[in-house]
């Protein structure tokens, strides 16, 4: 059996965030093809940075995971090269807001501008870990592909250059990101064997940033798992759930809720639906919000997930950056309608994708407005549920997510000496 190298920031079954979940399902899922290896940080919680798990081997679900530990980091040394390295990473963004990308980008699609900062830059960054990199650089010929999860991590950037023919990236581009344009992603992007973007947006972000040096790429995404659900008299027990509230689930923090609160409590005044509450599910990383109708659950397990999801009136993703939302994709799944910030092209054009089975908002009273109205016309969100539910059959079905990764593994080895 061929053997193929997931390399991600962080992994485990209690480590919730899009990348990671999407990592971890692939890896799972392809074990019944390959013998499967991921490499990772002993990281667990992204903002404490602590070095939670133990260095070494465990399986996880028939997946053998190997943990490195990582540079400790120096947030004032992060600080001093971040700052020299933000202006070249400026000029090109700059070139992209003045929609100079087209003629610029495509005379000049590879830059070394400022280069040498971005490099430093990585090699100070949070998860930097040498023994990662030395491992690929010593292991790398035993598989068949090295897939590597998100554009910002250093292992990616320095793996995808150890074996460049073999290397897959997974990116997750978000929009309104300005780290895309840091000249190193210009050679990243370039020099890897296949991208396997989220989403048509995310691939058309890249190739007006990358234009015409851009790897080969295709559109794969990922499929949708829906665990088992708790029962709900105990789940509602033991977070005191009340009957009617909207959910959020995936990290608590600032980049992903945006105004989410502030928009509630904004819907709350104007419609005074006091039997209707926000629950917010999942790893809390910011400061929680003191408000009677605004419950936190923190991270649940991926059976008490599904039951919170099946048991809410609807899902809120509020997020401006994504590149495919698993969030959304797991809610259609089960039937139910979302509601997304309109900020995010991803989420928007899932929206139109499929007949508006979920609707967007464009700012506070537009956010009141649509949601007091899905939840005045329950007959709206029952004919959603049918919609949202073939949408995701039709796009994210796991034979056809399984097909594009495996047809691409396999074509890697036709092409695997053109780099090296």
């Amino acid at each position: 059996m061929d053997k193929i190298t997931f390399v991600a920031l962080r992994y485990g079954l209690d480590v919730n965030g899009g990348a990671e979940v999407h990592c971890r399902m692939l890896a799972e899922r392809l074990s019944g093809f390959y013998e499967v290896e991921v490499l990772t940080s002993r990281i667990k919680n992204y903002k404490t940075l602590q070095q939670e798990y133990p260095e070494g081997e465990e399986v996880i679900n028939n997946v053998k995971v190997k943990r490195f530990s990582s540079r400790p980091f120096d947030q004032k040394e992060y600080d001093t090269i971040w700052r020299k390295a933000k202006w070249s990473r400026k000029v090109r963004r700059m070139v992209y807001r003045m929609r100079m990308a087209s003629p610029v980008f495509d005379v000049f699609p590879v830059w070394n501008l400022g280069l040498e900062n971005d490099i430093a830059l990585l090699k100070v960054s949070q998860f930097y870990s040498e023994d990662l990199i030395h491992y690929i650089k010593e292991n790398h010929a035993q598989s068949k592909a090295l897939i590597f999860f998100s554009y910002v991590s250093p292992y990616t950037f320095f793996g995808v250059h150890i074996a460049p023919g073999k290397s897959i990236i997974i990116p997750t581009v978000h929009y309104h990101e300005g780290g895309i344009f840091h000249s190193m992603y210009s050679h990243l992007f370039s020099k890897a064997g296949h991208i396997a973007f989220n989403s048509a947006k995310e691939q058309l972000l890249a190739r007006k940033i990358f234009s015409r040096k851009l790897a080969p790429n295709s559109i794969v995404a990922v499929g949708v798992d829906i665990a088992k659900a708790e029962d709900w008299i105990i789940t509602k027990e033991k977070y005191k759930l009340p009957e009617r509230y909207i959910l959020y689930f995936g990290r608590v923090c600032e980049s992903k809720m945006n105004d989410l609160t502030a928009y509630f409590t904004e819907y709350k005044s104007r419609y005074k639906e006091d039997d209707v509450k926000l629950v917010l599910t999942g790893g809390i990383f910011m400061p929680k919000v003191e408000h009677p109708d605004i419950i936190y659950t923190g991270f649940v397990s991926e059976n008490e997930k599904t039951t919170l999801i099946q048991n809410s009136l609807l899902v809120i993703n509020p997020s401006k950056s994504e590149s495919l939302s698993l969030l959304l994709l797991e809610a259609m799944e089960l039937g139910k309608t979302a509601l997304v910030n309109a900020a995010c092209p991803v989420l928007k054009q899932h929206c139109v994708d499929s007949d508006f089975a979920a609707l967007y908002y464009k700012n506070k009273k537009d956010f009141a407005e649509k949601l007091h109205y899905l939840i005045s016309f329950p007959g709206v969100l029952e004919e959603n549920s049918i919609k949202a539910k073939n949408y995701v059959k039709a796009k994210y079905d796991w034979n056809i997510i399984l097909n594009r990764l495996t047809n691409i593994i396999d074509d890697l080895k036709q092409n695997e000496t053109k780099h090296l």
